[in-house]
Protein backbone atom coordinates (compact mmCIF):
# COMPACT_ATOMS: atom_id res chain seq x y z
CA UNK A 1 0.00 0.00 0.00
CA UNK A 2 1.16 3.05 -0.95
CA UNK A 3 1.18 6.21 1.82
CA UNK A 4 -1.49 8.22 -0.43
CA UNK A 5 -3.97 4.95 -0.01
CA UNK A 6 -3.16 4.63 3.50
CA UNK A 7 -3.93 7.92 4.27
CA UNK A 8 -7.00 7.58 2.46
CA UNK A 9 -8.04 4.52 4.54
CA UNK A 10 -7.23 6.23 7.59
CA UNK A 11 -9.77 9.37 6.08
CA UNK A 12 -12.61 6.89 5.22
CA UNK A 13 -12.51 5.35 9.09
CA UNK A 14 -12.40 8.48 10.40
CA UNK A 15 -15.80 9.93 8.20
CA UNK A 16 -18.02 6.77 8.89
CA UNK A 17 -19.81 6.46 11.62
CA UNK A 18 -19.26 3.05 13.96
CA UNK A 19 -22.66 2.50 14.06
CA UNK A 20 -22.92 2.58 10.01
CA UNK A 21 -20.15 0.03 10.10
CA UNK A 22 -22.02 -2.02 12.54
CA UNK A 23 -25.27 -1.93 10.46
CA UNK A 24 -23.24 -3.35 7.30
CA UNK A 25 -22.00 -6.06 9.16
CA UNK A 26 -25.40 -6.79 10.04
CA UNK A 27 -26.14 -7.70 6.66
CA UNK A 28 -25.70 -11.47 5.33
CA UNK A 29 -24.55 -10.67 1.68
CA UNK A 30 -21.37 -9.29 0.47
CA UNK A 31 -22.09 -5.48 0.53
CA UNK A 32 -19.78 -2.81 -0.41
CA UNK A 33 -19.81 0.93 -0.03
CA UNK A 34 -17.66 2.87 -3.19
CA UNK A 35 -17.41 6.57 -4.22
CA UNK A 36 -16.24 8.57 -6.60
CA UNK A 37 -13.89 6.53 -9.48
CA UNK A 38 -15.21 3.16 -7.95
CA UNK A 39 -12.46 3.31 -4.85
CA UNK A 40 -13.91 1.34 -2.22
CA UNK A 41 -15.15 2.95 1.17
CA UNK A 42 -16.04 0.56 3.08
CA UNK A 43 -16.82 -3.04 2.81
CA UNK A 44 -18.75 -4.94 5.42
CA UNK A 45 -17.99 -8.52 7.33
CA UNK A 46 -19.55 -10.73 5.16
CA UNK A 47 -17.30 -9.30 2.27
CA UNK A 48 -14.11 -9.86 4.16
CA UNK A 49 -15.31 -12.69 5.03
CA UNK A 50 -15.67 -14.32 1.61
CA UNK A 51 -12.41 -12.87 0.02
CA UNK A 52 -10.82 -15.07 2.81
CA UNK A 53 -12.39 -18.05 1.97
CA UNK A 54 -11.74 -17.73 -1.72
CA UNK A 55 -7.94 -17.01 -0.96
CA UNK A 56 -8.16 -13.32 -1.41
CA UNK A 57 -6.55 -10.86 1.03
CA UNK A 58 -9.32 -8.96 2.32
CA UNK A 59 -7.44 -5.67 2.15
CA UNK A 60 -7.02 -6.08 -1.57
CA UNK A 61 -10.84 -5.48 -2.26
CA UNK A 62 -11.51 -3.65 0.93
CA UNK A 63 -11.43 -0.01 1.60
CA UNK A 64 -8.87 1.55 -0.28
CA UNK A 65 -8.66 -0.23 -3.65
CA UNK A 66 -11.11 0.25 -6.67
CA UNK A 67 -13.78 -1.93 -6.74
CA UNK A 68 -13.70 -0.89 -11.23
CA UNK A 69 -9.87 -2.15 -10.91
CA UNK A 70 -11.14 -5.36 -8.39
CA UNK A 71 -13.14 -6.44 -11.31
CA UNK A 72 -10.74 -6.04 -14.57
CA UNK A 73 -8.46 -8.11 -12.14
CA UNK A 74 -10.98 -10.80 -11.96
CA UNK A 75 -11.86 -11.06 -15.76
CA UNK A 76 -7.63 -11.07 -16.26
CA UNK A 77 -7.19 -14.24 -13.82
CA UNK A 78 -10.69 -16.07 -15.49
CA UNK A 79 -12.41 -15.60 -12.06
CA UNK A 80 -15.12 -13.69 -14.02
CA UNK A 81 -16.12 -14.11 -17.63
CA UNK A 82 -14.24 -10.83 -19.14
CA UNK A 83 -17.72 -9.58 -20.79
CA UNK A 84 -19.86 -10.06 -17.79
CA UNK A 85 -16.83 -8.17 -16.20
CA UNK A 86 -16.85 -5.69 -18.70
CA UNK A 87 -21.02 -5.34 -18.00
CA UNK A 88 -21.00 -4.97 -14.66
CA UNK A 89 -18.05 -1.99 -14.75
CA UNK A 90 -20.34 -0.24 -17.19
CA UNK A 91 -23.11 -0.58 -15.03
CA UNK A 92 -21.72 0.44 -11.47
CA UNK A 93 -19.97 3.75 -13.52
CA UNK A 94 -23.34 4.55 -14.81
CA UNK A 95 -24.44 4.13 -11.41
CA UNK A 96 -22.01 5.99 -10.01
CA UNK A 97 -22.29 8.91 -12.31
CA UNK A 98 -25.89 9.03 -11.76
CA UNK A 99 -26.94 7.85 -15.18
CA UNK A 100 -28.47 4.62 -14.28
CA UNK A 101 -31.28 4.72 -11.46
CA UNK A 102 -29.62 1.14 -10.68
CA UNK A 103 -28.05 -1.79 -12.36
CA UNK A 104 -28.28 -5.62 -11.55
CA UNK A 105 -26.58 -8.44 -13.23
CA UNK A 106 -26.48 -12.41 -12.90
CA UNK A 107 -22.93 -14.07 -13.10
CA UNK A 108 -21.47 -17.34 -12.33
CA UNK A 109 -18.31 -17.19 -10.38
CA UNK A 110 -17.32 -20.89 -9.27
CA UNK A 111 -14.75 -22.25 -7.02
CA UNK A 112 -12.56 -25.51 -7.06
CA UNK A 113 -15.02 -27.07 -5.48
CA UNK A 114 -18.37 -26.03 -6.88
CA UNK A 115 -20.60 -24.17 -9.40
CA UNK A 116 -22.03 -20.58 -7.81
CA UNK A 117 -24.29 -17.99 -9.27
CA UNK A 118 -24.40 -14.21 -7.58
CA UNK A 119 -26.63 -11.46 -8.62
CA UNK A 120 -25.06 -8.12 -8.63
CA UNK A 121 -26.85 -5.16 -7.20
CA UNK A 122 -25.75 -1.39 -6.89
CA UNK A 123 -28.13 1.33 -6.02
CA UNK A 124 -27.11 5.28 -5.93
CA UNK A 125 -26.37 6.13 -2.36
CA UNK A 126 -25.95 9.32 -0.29
CA UNK A 127 -24.52 9.04 3.26
CA UNK A 128 -24.77 12.31 5.15
CA UNK A 129 -21.69 12.34 6.97
CA UNK A 130 -19.78 10.91 3.69
CA UNK A 131 -21.05 12.67 0.57
CA UNK A 132 -18.82 10.69 -1.26
CA UNK A 133 -20.25 7.79 -0.66
CA UNK A 134 -22.28 7.41 -4.11
CA UNK A 135 -23.02 3.52 -4.87
CA UNK A 136 -24.36 0.81 -2.59
CA UNK A 137 -22.95 -3.12 -4.27
CA UNK A 138 -24.69 -5.83 -3.33
CA UNK A 139 -23.48 -10.10 -4.66
CA UNK A 140 -26.21 -11.95 -3.24
CA UNK A 141 -25.17 -16.19 -3.67
CA UNK A 142 -28.18 -17.60 -5.65
CA UNK A 143 -26.87 -20.78 -6.20
CA UNK A 144 -29.52 -22.82 -4.34
CA UNK A 145 -31.53 -21.16 -6.87
CA UNK A 146 -29.82 -21.56 -9.84
CA UNK A 147 -29.25 -25.40 -8.66
CA UNK A 148 -33.22 -25.68 -8.28
CA UNK A 149 -33.90 -24.28 -11.60
CA UNK A 150 -32.14 -27.11 -13.49
CA UNK A 151 -33.70 -29.89 -11.41
CA UNK A 152 -37.35 -28.07 -12.66
CA UNK A 153 -36.14 -27.79 -15.94
CA UNK A 154 -34.68 -31.40 -16.19
CA UNK A 155 -38.32 -32.15 -14.11
CA UNK A 156 -39.95 -30.79 -16.79
CA UNK A 157 -38.48 -32.01 -19.82
CA UNK A 158 -39.24 -35.80 -18.44
CA UNK A 159 -42.76 -34.80 -17.62
CA UNK A 160 -42.73 -33.27 -21.55
CA UNK A 161 -41.58 -36.80 -22.30
CA UNK A 162 -43.33 -38.78 -20.71
CA UNK A 163 -46.43 -37.01 -21.98
CA UNK A 164 -45.19 -37.14 -25.59
CA UNK A 165 -44.54 -41.15 -25.39
CA UNK A 166 -47.99 -41.64 -23.74
CA UNK A 167 -49.65 -39.62 -25.96
CA UNK A 168 -48.28 -41.72 -29.16
CA UNK A 169 -48.87 -44.94 -27.24
CA UNK A 170 -52.66 -44.03 -27.14
CA UNK A 171 -52.96 -42.78 -30.47
CA UNK A 172 -51.84 -46.58 -32.27
CA UNK A 173 -54.54 -48.34 -30.55
CA UNK A 174 -56.98 -45.46 -30.90
CA UNK A 175 -56.72 -45.15 -34.40
CA UNK A 176 -57.37 -48.88 -35.00
CA UNK A 177 -60.63 -48.50 -32.95
CA UNK A 178 -61.96 -45.56 -35.09
CA UNK A 179 -60.72 -47.29 -37.74
CA UNK A 180 -62.95 -50.26 -37.55
CA UNK A 181 -65.61 -48.59 -36.08
CA UNK A 182 -66.24 -46.42 -39.32
CA UNK A 183 -65.36 -49.57 -41.19
CA UNK A 184 -68.61 -51.27 -39.74
CA UNK A 185 -70.80 -47.92 -40.19
CA UNK A 186 -69.95 -47.85 -43.63
CA UNK A 187 -70.94 -51.14 -44.49
CA UNK A 188 -74.74 -50.31 -42.65
CA UNK A 189 -74.67 -47.00 -45.20
CA UNK A 190 -73.96 -49.11 -48.16
CA UNK A 191 -76.36 -52.62 -47.27
CA UNK A 192 -78.88 -50.07 -45.82
CA UNK A 193 -79.62 -52.78 -43.38
CA UNK A 194 -79.07 -51.44 -39.33
CA UNK A 195 -76.35 -53.66 -37.44
CA UNK A 196 -77.94 -55.03 -33.60
CA UNK A 197 -75.28 -53.24 -32.19
CA UNK A 198 -75.41 -49.71 -34.00
CA UNK A 199 -75.79 -48.01 -31.16
CA UNK A 200 -72.99 -49.65 -29.24
CA UNK A 201 -70.75 -48.93 -32.73
CA UNK A 202 -71.67 -45.27 -32.53
CA UNK A 203 -70.53 -45.37 -28.66
CA UNK A 204 -67.19 -46.98 -29.41
CA UNK A 205 -66.58 -44.50 -32.15
CA UNK A 206 -67.72 -41.35 -30.46
CA UNK A 207 -65.86 -41.94 -27.18
CA UNK A 208 -62.40 -42.92 -29.59
CA UNK A 209 -62.89 -39.59 -31.02
CA UNK A 210 -63.24 -38.19 -27.83
CA UNK A 211 -60.08 -39.39 -26.54
CA UNK A 212 -58.04 -38.76 -29.12
CA UNK A 213 -59.25 -35.81 -29.02
CA UNK A 214 -58.02 -35.46 -25.45
CA UNK A 215 -54.30 -37.12 -26.84
CA UNK A 216 -53.85 -34.78 -29.20
CA UNK A 217 -54.11 -31.65 -26.67
CA UNK A 218 -51.32 -33.58 -24.10
CA UNK A 219 -49.34 -33.83 -27.44
CA UNK A 220 -49.26 -30.11 -28.29
CA UNK A 221 -48.75 -29.14 -24.53
CA UNK A 222 -45.59 -31.85 -24.35
CA UNK A 223 -44.77 -29.91 -27.86
CA UNK A 224 -45.16 -26.57 -26.47
CA UNK A 225 -43.23 -26.87 -23.20
CA UNK A 226 -40.66 -28.55 -24.56
CA UNK A 227 -40.18 -26.08 -27.40
CA UNK A 228 -40.39 -28.25 -30.19
CA UNK A 229 -43.43 -26.64 -31.56
CA UNK A 230 -42.54 -25.19 -34.36
CA UNK A 231 -44.19 -22.37 -36.54
CA UNK A 232 -43.94 -22.38 -40.04
CA UNK A 233 -44.47 -18.07 -40.57
CA UNK A 234 -46.25 -16.55 -43.25
CA UNK A 235 -48.13 -13.66 -44.62
CA UNK A 236 -51.72 -14.37 -43.79
CA UNK A 237 -54.86 -12.38 -43.99
CA UNK A 238 -57.06 -13.20 -40.77
CA UNK A 239 -60.62 -12.65 -42.58
CA UNK A 240 -60.64 -15.74 -44.58
CA UNK A 241 -59.26 -17.70 -41.81
CA UNK A 242 -62.12 -16.57 -39.50
CA UNK A 243 -64.93 -17.17 -42.23
CA UNK A 244 -63.45 -21.02 -42.71
CA UNK A 245 -63.18 -21.58 -39.28
CA UNK A 246 -66.69 -20.65 -38.65
CA UNK A 247 -67.98 -22.51 -41.33
CA UNK A 248 -66.22 -25.70 -40.18
CA UNK A 249 -68.10 -25.12 -36.93
CA UNK A 250 -71.44 -24.17 -38.18
CA UNK A 251 -72.75 -28.19 -38.00
CA UNK A 252 -71.99 -28.05 -34.06
CA UNK A 253 -73.62 -24.48 -33.67
CA UNK A 254 -76.98 -25.48 -35.37
CA UNK A 255 -77.42 -28.27 -33.35
CA UNK A 256 -77.67 -25.52 -30.43
CA UNK A 257 -79.43 -22.74 -32.94
CA UNK A 258 -76.73 -20.69 -32.36
CA UNK A 259 -75.69 -18.94 -35.51
CA UNK A 260 -71.98 -17.55 -35.75
CA UNK A 261 -71.85 -13.89 -37.32
CA UNK A 262 -68.26 -13.04 -38.24
CA UNK A 263 -67.47 -9.29 -38.81
CA UNK A 264 -64.36 -7.85 -40.21
CA UNK A 265 -63.05 -4.87 -42.64
CA UNK A 266 -63.12 -4.88 -46.41
CA UNK A 267 -59.16 -4.44 -46.15
CA UNK A 268 -57.23 -7.48 -45.36
CA UNK A 269 -55.88 -8.03 -41.81
CA UNK A 270 -52.13 -9.11 -42.69
CA UNK A 271 -50.12 -11.15 -39.93
CA UNK A 272 -47.34 -13.13 -40.01
CA UNK A 273 -48.33 -16.35 -38.71
CA UNK A 274 -48.24 -19.95 -38.39
CA UNK A 275 -52.12 -20.59 -40.60
CA UNK A 276 -52.25 -24.47 -38.43
CA UNK A 277 -51.76 -22.84 -35.31
CA UNK A 278 -53.89 -19.99 -36.10
CA UNK A 279 -57.17 -22.35 -37.39
CA UNK A 280 -56.18 -23.91 -33.87
CA UNK A 281 -56.44 -20.97 -31.96
CA UNK A 282 -59.97 -19.38 -33.66
CA UNK A 283 -61.45 -22.69 -33.88
CA UNK A 284 -60.86 -23.75 -29.89
CA UNK A 285 -62.25 -20.27 -29.59
CA UNK A 286 -65.05 -20.66 -31.16
CA UNK A 287 -66.22 -24.56 -30.17
CA UNK A 288 -65.77 -22.65 -25.91
CA UNK A 289 -68.29 -19.88 -27.38
CA UNK A 290 -70.89 -22.36 -28.45
CA UNK A 291 -70.37 -24.95 -25.95
CA UNK A 292 -71.05 -22.14 -23.10
CA UNK A 293 -73.58 -20.36 -24.88
CA UNK A 294 -77.61 -20.31 -24.22
CA UNK A 295 -79.22 -22.22 -27.17
CA UNK A 296 -80.79 -19.78 -29.73
CA UNK A 297 -78.09 -17.12 -28.88
CA UNK A 298 -75.54 -15.76 -31.04
CA UNK A 299 -71.97 -16.33 -31.26
CA UNK A 300 -70.02 -12.61 -32.89
CA UNK A 301 -66.50 -12.75 -33.64
CA UNK A 302 -64.58 -9.22 -34.58
CA UNK A 303 -61.81 -8.40 -36.28
CA UNK A 304 -60.21 -4.85 -36.33
CA UNK A 305 -56.70 -3.15 -37.10
CA UNK A 306 -55.42 -0.40 -34.70
CA UNK A 307 -52.21 0.93 -33.55
CA UNK A 308 -49.84 -1.74 -35.63
CA UNK A 309 -52.11 -4.38 -33.93
CA UNK A 310 -55.19 -6.77 -34.95
CA UNK A 311 -58.11 -7.80 -32.49
CA UNK A 312 -60.00 -10.76 -32.82
CA UNK A 313 -62.65 -10.83 -30.23
CA UNK A 314 -64.98 -14.13 -29.97
CA UNK A 315 -67.96 -12.62 -27.93
CA UNK A 316 -70.81 -15.29 -26.70
CA UNK A 317 -73.92 -15.05 -24.66
CA UNK A 318 -73.66 -17.95 -22.55
CA UNK A 319 -73.30 -18.53 -19.06
CA UNK A 320 -70.13 -16.43 -18.32
CA UNK A 321 -67.36 -17.02 -16.10
CA UNK A 322 -67.01 -15.68 -11.94
CA UNK A 323 -64.29 -12.85 -11.91
CA UNK A 324 -62.27 -15.01 -9.46
CA UNK A 325 -62.18 -17.85 -11.92
CA UNK A 326 -60.69 -15.72 -15.65
CA UNK A 327 -56.88 -15.66 -14.21
CA UNK A 328 -57.17 -19.66 -13.55
CA UNK A 329 -58.68 -19.98 -16.93
CA UNK A 330 -55.77 -20.21 -19.11
CA UNK A 331 -53.69 -22.79 -16.20
CA UNK A 332 -53.18 -26.16 -17.68
CA UNK A 333 -55.99 -28.40 -16.95
CA UNK A 334 -58.06 -25.63 -15.37
CA UNK A 335 -61.66 -26.33 -15.41
CA UNK A 336 -64.69 -23.46 -14.15
CA UNK A 337 -65.88 -24.88 -10.97
CA UNK A 338 -69.27 -23.83 -11.84
CA UNK A 339 -71.91 -26.61 -12.75
CA UNK A 340 -72.92 -25.84 -16.33
CA UNK A 341 -68.62 -25.56 -16.85
CA UNK A 342 -68.19 -29.15 -15.52
CA UNK A 343 -70.94 -31.14 -17.39
CA UNK A 344 -68.88 -30.17 -20.32
CA UNK A 345 -66.08 -32.75 -21.24
CA UNK A 346 -62.48 -31.51 -21.82
CA UNK A 347 -59.26 -31.83 -19.74
CA UNK A 348 -59.22 -28.05 -19.01
CA UNK A 349 -55.82 -28.12 -21.94
CA UNK A 350 -57.65 -25.83 -24.62
CA UNK A 351 -57.38 -22.34 -23.00
CA UNK A 352 -53.89 -22.87 -22.03
CA UNK A 353 -53.17 -23.98 -25.42
CA UNK A 354 -54.43 -21.15 -27.19
CA UNK A 355 -52.43 -18.62 -25.23
CA UNK A 356 -49.24 -20.71 -25.35
CA UNK A 357 -49.36 -20.29 -29.36
CA UNK A 358 -50.49 -16.83 -29.37
CA UNK A 359 -47.70 -15.93 -27.26
CA UNK A 360 -45.49 -18.04 -29.63
CA UNK A 361 -46.86 -14.78 -32.30
CA UNK A 362 -45.87 -12.43 -29.69
CA UNK A 363 -49.37 -11.24 -29.49
CA UNK A 364 -52.01 -11.17 -26.30
CA UNK A 365 -54.89 -13.04 -24.51
CA UNK A 366 -57.72 -11.34 -22.64
CA UNK A 367 -60.46 -12.59 -21.20
CA UNK A 368 -63.37 -10.29 -19.74
CA UNK A 369 -66.33 -12.27 -18.35
CA UNK A 370 -70.21 -11.30 -16.70
CA UNK A 371 -71.53 -14.27 -14.83
CA UNK A 372 -75.15 -14.73 -17.10
CA UNK A 373 -74.44 -12.32 -19.68
CA UNK A 374 -71.60 -13.95 -21.40
CA UNK A 375 -67.68 -13.67 -21.83
CA UNK A 376 -65.26 -12.49 -24.34
CA UNK A 377 -62.13 -13.66 -25.26
CA UNK A 378 -59.79 -11.32 -27.11
CA UNK A 379 -56.65 -12.27 -29.43
CA UNK A 380 -54.46 -9.34 -29.88
CA UNK A 381 -51.58 -10.18 -32.88
CA UNK A 382 -49.27 -7.57 -33.97
CA UNK A 383 -49.96 -6.66 -37.57
CA UNK A 384 -48.12 -7.08 -40.36
CA UNK A 385 -50.01 -3.76 -42.30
Amino acid sequence: MSLATDCRRLDILQNFDPSFQSCLDAVPDNVCIVGDGGDILAVNAAWSAFASANGVNPDSVGQGANYLDVCAASARSDAIDADIAERAMTGITGVINRNLSSFSLQYPCNSPTEERWFTLRALPLRIGFDPSARCLISHINISDIKRLEVEARKANAIKAHFLAMMSHEFRTPLNAILGFSELIKGLESKTGYSLPASEYIDAIRQSGQHLLALVDDLLDVSAIEAGTRSLNRTRLDIGPILTTCAKNLAILAQAKGIEIVVETTNEPLPVIADKTALIQIFSNLLVNAIKFSHEGSTVVVVARPGNGKIEIAFVDHGIGIPEYEIELMTKPFWRAQSDAHIANEGTGLGLSIVQALVEQHLGKLEIHSKVGEGTTVTIILPSDN
